[in-house]
């Protein structure tokens, strides 16, 4: 996808390429005092890029930068009424099976809001089903907790019971004991039953 972000009101403009506009548009942003505006989109791959670059060569500034002139101006204003703004997000059927860890975490944050499913599957880019199923696995996740990292586990495995006490590897973790003496279990590692107050 073909994209073209102009830098504050009436600077230059960025001809460039991106699989999901939205997440380019904010990384550019991150990088960049002046506010960015989408001004339009029009498919396309790298030749069709070079073949936009070349077209507006005159206008050229630096890197993907270019000088907002008229025919350029035109030009984009063309693809949007062809093409629109919808493009700028990928259709849900082009996005992979595997959510991206942004994606993760704006279903989590629109899932606290309370945001619809529906709204929330057309906000994120992807398809009303997949989001369902996605919603229904962080729920399980959360309902079992959190998993074991491999950090985790490299420490569980250094647990040496007359040493350490399971409320030591515990506090270490940031779990409960309970949590931390049924995965020593599970991992063929006798823990040392914690004692309750007054035992």
């Amino acid at each position: 996808m073909i994209y073209f972000i102009q830098a504050g009101l009436g600077g230059p403009i960025k001809i460039g390429m991106a699989g999901d506009i939205a997440v380019r548009l904010e990384t550019l942003q991150i990088a960049h005092h002046e506010v960015l505006t989408l001004l339009g989109v029009m498919p396309g791959y790298r030749p069709t890029e070079r073949e936009v670059h070349r077209r507006f060569a005159v206008d050229h500034i630096r890197g993907e930068w270019y000088a907002p002139s008229n025919a350029l101006l035109v030009f984009i204003a063309e693809m949007r009424l062809k093409h629109g703004l919808d493009m700028a997000k990928a259709p849900p059927s082009s996005r992979g099976p595997h959510w991206t860890p942004r994606e993760e975490m704006e279903l989590r944050r629109l899932v606290e809001l309370k945001w619809p499913r529906a709204d929330i599957a057309n906000f994120i880019g992807r398809s009303e089903r997949a989001t369902r199923t996605k919603i229904s696995r962080l729920a399980a996740a959360k309902r079992r907790g959190r998993r074991w990292s491999p950090k985790e586990i490299a420490l569980l495995r250094t647990y040496s019971p007359p040493k350490r006490g399971v409320r030591w590897l515990a506090e270490r973790i940031g779990r409960g004991e309970g949590a931390v003496e049924k995965k020593l279990s599970r991992l063929g590692i006798v823990a040392q039953p914690h004692r309750k107050a007054g035992e």
